[in-house]
């Protein structure tokens, strides 16, 4: 054996007599090493696989947190059912709500009711009729009836003006009614050049319209004492049958039309019209009868 194996062997020797000789104590250490080009891969996977006492606490508490049942925040299966019954019923309520309207509309008759009046110098009456077009807004809602009503009453509080008067009363179906009073509304303004006051319910927001007057105050105002009128015309649809007595031509008859108007009740079209509009002005018994031809005397 060459000297240098030798020397090797009795160094090793040595330790292991040191080793059986010495008491066995503890010692700290330390190490690294490893494949120099391999690191990263290394490093990485060596992280990956190293789960450390932490994270098993985490993980460990995580699935503790997720396996632990969590209250139940969905809704009832009988809510979801109450809700769609009521969808249901309110959806068939509001189609029975429509077919009745509509078969109102269409088998429900109507009645037509146009009643024309010469006043005897009524300025009362005028003052108050204009005043009744000229206080609101016919767009607002129940509105129109009111006002409709309030023309009404003023009228037959001036009854014993009445000289002249005529009643069309009729009955039928609703688009029938309407076209009817309309005509009649025409040929009521017909007899006036110009509107000085207007209000219709048209959709309009600025309310009542009034234009300058064009005509000429006191035209056709005669001498003092000779006649002179205001004309009101007041016509309505309603699906109530109004008691009209026979022959609606007397003061009487016309009397019981208008206050049936006055009633509160179902009034679907109205129209008022008066005239002369301006304050003070007034037809005379000619120019009445050949404007409203078809009014008889009372």
């Amino acid at each position: 054996m060459k000297p240098r194996g030798l020397r090797r062997l009795y160094a090793a020797l040595l330790v292991a007599a040191l080793a059986l000789v010495s008491p066995v104590t503890a010692q700290s250490g330390g190490s690294f090493g490893g494949s120099v080009g391999e690191s990263s891969s290394s490093s990485g996977s060596s992280f990956s696989d190293v789960e450390s006492p932490g994270a098993a606490s985490a993980a460990s508490s995580g699935a503790s947190s997720s396996n632990t049942a969590s209250p139940d925040d969905s809704v009832p299966d009988w809510l979801v059912e109450v809700i769609f019954w009521l969808v249901i019923a309110g959806l068939a309520v509001f189609l029975l709500v429509s077919l009745w309207q509509l078969a109102l509309s269409l088998f429900v008759p109507r009645q037509v009711v146009f009643v024309q009046l010469l006043l005897a110098r009524s300025p009362k009456v005028q003052r108050r009729i204009g005043e009744i077009a000229r206080s609101a807004d016919a767009d607002t809602a129940g509105r129109l009836p009111e006002m409709f009503r309030q023309a009404v009453r003023a009228t037959l509080d001036a009854s014993p003006d009445w000289v002249y008067g005529h009643a069309v009363v009729e009955r039928g179906r609703s688009g029938a009614m309407t076209r009817r009073l309309a005509a009649l509304a025409v040929l009521a303004r017909a007899a006036f050049t110009v509107e000085t006051t207007h209000n219709q319910q048209d959709g309009r927001e600025d309310g009542p319209q009034l234009q300058a007057d064009t005509s000429r105050r006191g035209h056709g105002v005669r001498a003092d004492g000779a006649p002179q009128y205001l004309a009101v015309s007041l016509g309505a649809v309603t699906t109530r049958r109004l008691p009209v007595p026979p022959g609606p031509q007397t003061a009487e008859g016309l009397r019981a039309v208008l206050e049936a108007l006055a009633e509160r009740g179902n009034i679907e079209e109205v129209q008022v019209i008066w005239s002369p509009d301006t304050p003070g002005e007034f037809l005379t018994e000619d120019q009445a009868i050949g404007k409203y031809p078809d009014l008889g005397r009372l």
